[in-house]
């Protein structure tokens, strides 16, 4: 049931943190209930994470792009038998047992792309004592691992190395890619924050203008912040998102998760701004773009159980589709004429009796195409107010118009409607429009 349900999402790639925790390369081929962390945090065995061989098996099968998170503590050499067994002949000694557990060729022959990524949050206290402060470390030991790898007579061009980004620290962002010369991408965050929405003095409604202003009014300024400084810097390096959707206050004991918190995560609104933030990425040229996390249950998660099967939440529901009828589409560019706004005030601070005006657009309006069709997708960002639209093309397209509504409703699901000759379209408050139409030859 989990892999029909990734094969229905098809996602673009997978991220596996089966090599975050210490791990070594010989504990990330092992069987997950045979690892032995013998590094550092002791109480962590991956008993639930897929190891190597069955992270790669599960992206051929669910037609994905692998992600592989590679821990700071895998030294020189192990990074050298990972590259053997990605992109090692068959006779070679990783390549042999990679052809044992059943892939004789090397896997960089089943993908279009395999992405390494150095570690996980590396400027992140959490995680230490893998922890890269300040920027200058993280680039030096990422040039001393990437390097080599790139001199490995095992490497291709096919491998992608991801050095971390930090989302809210753009002297970081600039600071890493600059020093570091051998990376080809650098990853940050675009989860729509919690912090705003653990006010308990504000009112839903005003919760509501939070949650769907905040890619317009955050995510857009950090994405377009790291585009200006890799232009800057001048090496063509590629952003990448490693994690986004919601975000949820860290679980506790006695407190699993937070009800509260739970209403407004997995809401409509919150689902609506996350595509909104991907549509945002993908203007400023990011191509890759990764959900944290395909799961059951609450905080971060995909699904939820009822009666014994699998039942997606909106925000799966809604990244699904777009997958799989919008995806692979070029954005191109849009002018909204007549647009209005609305104002949004947030706290300068925790316990500031002075706040920051935001002007944002009540109307997102995002044209894909492909040879045939048109998809424009409409975000109607205001939680009170309906929005009409007046659609104009470049050139002649059908008169049939087919149109997929998400709607702010208690039974939430994307709806399909066909209309003729539509002049204009009502968009109600914090809704998403998905409207198809065929282009016309001459």
């Amino acid at each position: 049931e989990i892999i029909d349900e990734l094969k229905r999402m098809k996602p673009g790639c997978l991220r596996f943190w089966g090599a975050t925790w210490d791990e070594g390369f010989e504990n990330f081929l092992a069987h997950p209930l045979e690892r032995q962390c013998k590094r550092h945090r002791e109480f962590i065995r991956n008993y639930s994470l897929p190891n190597l061989s069955q992270s790669l098996k599960l992206c051929k099968e669910v037609g994905a792009v692998p992600w592989l998170i590679i821990g700071p503590s895998f030294t020189p050499e192990e990074w050298d038998s990972l590259l053997e067994f990605l992109n090692g002949p068959k006779e070679s000694k990783y390549g042999r047992l990679r052809a044992l557990l059943g892939h004789p060729s090397p896997w960089t022959d089943e993908f279009e792309k395999i992405y390494l990524e150095l570690g996980n949050e590396t400027w992140n206290w959490m995680f230490s004592p893998w922890v890269l402060q300040p920027p200058e470390v993280c680039a030096e030991f990422g040039n001393k691992i990437f390097k080599r790898v790139k001199s490995s007579k095992y490497y291709s061009r096919k491998i992608k190395l991801i050095i971390n980004g930090w989302a809210v620290s753009g002297r970081w962002n600039g600071k890493v890619d600059n020093l570091c010369d051998y990376h080809d991408m650098i990853d940050i965050t675009s989860y729509i924050g919690v912090k705003e929405i653990m006010n308990k003095n504000l009112e839903e409604k005003e919760i509501f203008k939070r949650i769907l202003s905040f890619p317009y009014r955050k995510i857009r300024v950090r994405i377009e912040e790291l585009k200006r400084v890799i232009e800057k810097n001048g090496k063509g390096t590629e952003i990448a998102i490693y994690e986004s959707g919601p975000s949820y206050p860290l679980p506790g004991p006695g407190k699993p998760f937070d009800e509260r918190v739970e209403y407004f995560m997995k809401s409509v609104a919150t689902s609506i701004a996350t595509l909104d933030s991907y549509l945002i990425a993908m203007e400023n040229g990011v191509k890759t773009i990764n959900f944290f996390s395909f799961n059951v249950g609450p905080n971060w998660a995909t699904h939820t159980i009822e009666n014994h099967k699998l039942k997606p939440y909106i925000i799966f529901t809604l990244l699904s589709f777009f997958n799989n009828n919008i995806a692979g589409k070029n954005l191109v560019k849009c002018e909204i004429l007549n647009n209005h706004f609305y104002e949004v005030k947030i706290e300068r601070g925790k316990k500031s009796k002075y706040f920051k005006k935001y002007k944002i657009p009540a109307v997102a309006c995002y044209p894909l195409e492909d040879k045939n069709t048109y998809s424009i997708i409409l975000i109607n960002r205001s939680i009170d107010e309906k929005v009409g639209i007046r659609l104009n093309f470049p050139e002649k397209v059908g008169k049939e118009w087919k149109i997929y509504k998400l709607e702010n409703n208690r039974k939430p699901e994307i709806r399909e409607e066909k209309f003729k000759n539509i002049k204009k379209i009502t968009l109600p408050p914090c809704s998403i429009y998905i409207v198809e139409i065929e282009k016309l030859a001459g």
